[in-house]
């Protein structure tokens, strides 16, 4: 079953993906609050990380992917006009130096 048989036009199908392709930042924060050990401290920021560890650039990584996603998804198919193709081709970029950045990260380790 597809989205856009359930009724939704093409600006809720926008909405949805986007929405969800957002969740996977929030769901990165959420992680990188319980690996860092600053998050006990008061007043220090839990997102500034000092001599991050491969989890940490890993975790920033699919933050940056989520964020890209979640752009692309303001207008998926470009029928609406709402993204201009600049950035959407920075975007495209940054989802495939995503890929780069993890398989760099992994191998230099």
């Amino acid at each position: 079953m597809r989205l856009a048989s359930l009724g939704a036009g093409y600006d809720g199908i926008c909405l949805t993906y986007g929405v969800i392709a957002f969740f996977s930042f929030i769901l990165c924060l959420w992680y990188l609050k319980l690996l860092n050990p600053n998050r006990k401290k008061p007043g220090k920021r839990f997102y500034i990380v000092h001599n991050p560890n491969v989890g940490d650039k890993m975790i920033f990584l699919c933050m940056f992917l989520s964020v890209c996603s979640s752009t692309l998804c303001i207008d998926i198919d470009g029928w609406a006009g709402r993204l201009n193709q600049t950035l959407a081709d920075i975007c495209m970029g940054g989802s495939f130096l995503t890929g780069v950045g993890v398989v760099v990260t992994l191998v230099t380790r």
